[in-house]
């Protein structure tokens, strides 16, 4: 008995010894940190960094080890985004563009409400050459570099009080807001109110009555379980929400060449994931809410374009007075471009 217990520490220290040798192998730590739920499989953040770290370990000949920290373990969105900013968290996955722009205010020049018709132009827009000089700009002047840009989706409205049919339905309402300043002027045009709430804490802020309501995509109600305690779901789309993938511009320049273009293309995949659940879940999680008991909504033309009268110019007067005019002009013309390329 003895010796078939000294055989199985013996055992045991050998793989606590290659584990320990293979963690050691390692040139480069990534702390890849989001505030998304720990679900590969059904939670779009946690899918995607689960991919970037299987890919990036294994084409780097494990060069390269990704510690994954989800579910906010490293803070909110803003406070992973200033930590990759300090260099204290290499990369954070899954950070909105309203919370980018507390850091790099021109992150804020696209969200006019109600600006993208459609999915495809989005999508096109996040290709675009102004994009790409933005990202440029803010890996020079913030040392955070953008690496992978993809969707949170287009923003609806869910409260506790009434069916959102048209503005004057929000007039009145609290509401919690992500911290970009655009999203509180838009809250604002409609006549309510706006209270910029981490995202850990707005289910309990709802619960309590501290907020009427929220706006996020569906499959966001459904991952943090906003379903519970909101009755009402209008989807209007008022904004479409890029998701960043963000690296320190220091870590990332400190990388040798192959394995900066080993991150990229683990990015790459990521991304594709990323969007891939993003659309899917929107798509197909609306039942799912509406068993759970959700009253959802879907304007018409007519109310959509009251609601993007009440707040398009409101929002873009403002834009213009916190960041240079031009480049949101550029967006505009930017958008105007793509949509007539498109024939729409």
């Amino acid at each position: 008995m003895k010796s078939r217990i000294a055989v199985v520490l013996s055992v045991v220290l050998l793989v606590i010894g290659l584990v320990s040798t293979c963690i050691a192998a390692a040139d480069y730590v990534i702390k890849y940190a989001h505030a998304g739920p720990a679900n590969a499989e059904t939670e779009p953040p946690h899918g995607a960094a689960v991919a970037f770290k299987s890919y990036v370990e294994t084409a780097s000949g494990g060069r390269i080890r990704v510690e994954i920290y989800p579910g906010g373990q490293l803070g909110g969105e803003r406070e992973i985004a200033e930590g990759v900013q300090f260099g204290d968290i290499e990369m954070g996955g899954s950070i909105s563009d309203a919370c980018t722009s507390t850091i790099f205010p021109l992150a804020q020049a696209w969200t006019i409400p109600y600006l993208f018709k459609n999915y495809a132009v989005a999508f096109a827009f996040g290709k675009s050459d102004l994009m790409q000089e933005l990202i440029e700009r803010m890996a020079e002047e913030e040392g955070i570099r953008v690496v992978g840009i993809t969707d949170i989706g287009f923003r609806s409205f869910t409260n506790n009080a009434r069916s959102i049919h048209g503005p004057g339905d929000v007039a009145g309402l609290k509401f919690r807001t992500m911290e970009g300043p655009a999203y509180i002027r838009l809250v604002e045009a409609l006549g309510a109110s706006a209270t910029p709430i981490p995202i850990h804490e707005v289910y309990t802020s709802l619960q309590t009555g501290v907020v009427d309501g929220q706006e996020n995509p569906p499959w966001v109600v459904r991952a943090f379980k906003f379903y519970e305690v909101q009755d009402y779901l209008t989807l209007d789309g008022h904004v479409y929400c890029y998701s960043f993938t963000i690296i320190n511009e220091d870590f990332y320049q400190s990388l040798p060449t192959d394995l900066q273009r080993i991150l990229r293309e683990g990015v790459e995949i990521a991304s594709l994931i990323h969007r891939g659940m993003v659309l899917s879940i929107n798509f197909s999680v609306l039942d799912f809410l509406k068993e759970e008991g959700m009253e959802i909504y879907q304007p018409t033309p007519a109310e959509l374009n009251a609601f993007k009268d009440a707040t398009a110019q409101p929002v873009l007067e403002w834009l213009k007075t916190v960041v240079d005019p031009t480049v949101v002009d550029r967006v505009l013309d930017t958008v105007a471009n793509i949509e007539e390329e498109m024939g729409l």
